[in-house]
């Protein structure tokens, strides 16, 4: 059901206090376990793996964060931005300006993500 109709069904009272409620848990509070375990119960199929491991590796919070965000596809690119109705004068990449900016544009595809990546992998000793 869209939003729309749910506001349509809603019932507004004024003897009734407003609230928030989680749908996340059966108690209608909100913890980071029971986020945790909504995320964890949703087969996503063999990306699951990917975000065990991510979990394990030992780097800064910001890093684990930005990384999850990058696997999920949530990170405020421009194209992420813009079809969520955010006005801008570009979806652009920011960095090559020949492609729009996704998260798999920005984190792999654009040739200056590539320089990173390739000076990446001479410091571990892959390439």
């Amino acid at each position: 059901m869209d939003l729309g109709m749910q506001l349509a069904r809603a019932i507004v009272s004024r003897d009734e206090k407003d609230t928030q409620r989680w749908r996340g848990h059966d108690s209608g509070c909100f913890s980071v376990s029971s986020a945790y375990e909504c995320l964890t119960k949703h087969d996503r199929g063999p990306q699951i793996d990917v975000f065990k491991y991510l979990w394990k590796i030992k780097a800064f919070p910001n890093v684990m964060v930005t990384a999850w965000r990058v696997l999920l596809g949530r990170m405020p690119t421009r194209e992420c931005l813009s079809r969520r109705g955010v006005m801008l004068n570009t979806t652009g990449c920011a960095l090559c300006q020949v492609e729009e900016e996704s998260c798999q544009h920005l984190f792999i595809e654009c040739k200056y993500a590539w320089c990173v990546w390739s000076l990446c992998f001479k410091w571990f000793g892959i390439l």
